[in-house]
């Protein structure tokens, strides 16, 4: 059985903006992948979507789950070419993260020291 979620019906909003929407999503993603359930995602009537939403969402997966089973298990769809341009880079940026987190924390910190 596959688990159908429309994100615009969860969050009763076209602007996937917030990451505590994303947060709130994520928790039901996490229920269905521990359980080895397949999930879809569905994009429909989404005008906005942010990388802190993506973030929240999608890619605090990564943390628990490794990238072959969320790439198994999470199925999106009716996505625009720049909805899914962003879910890639937020995917890309959360394997990075998740594969070396100390690592990313002193690069970002370096980074913050070297703007001020």
């Amino acid at each position: 059985m596959v688990r159908q979620l429309r994100i615009a019906s969860l969050i009763n909003s076209a602007y996937a903006v917030s990451r505590v929407d994303g947060d709130k999503l994520a928790q039901q993603i996490r229920d269905a992948l521990r359980q080895g359930e397949m999930i879809t995602l569905d994009f429909t009537g989404l005008e906005i979507v942010t990388s802190a939403f993506l973030n929240g969402a999608i890619g605090a997966l990564y943390e628990e789950f490794t990238p072959e089973l969320i790439s198994s298990l999470l199925q999106l769809e009716n996505l625009s070419s720049f909805q899914q341009g962003l879910v890639e880079r937020v995917r890309e940026n959360a394997i990075e993260y998740f594969r070396n987190p100390e690592a990313a924390e002193a690069a970002w910190r370096a980074a913050q020291e070297e703007a001020a």
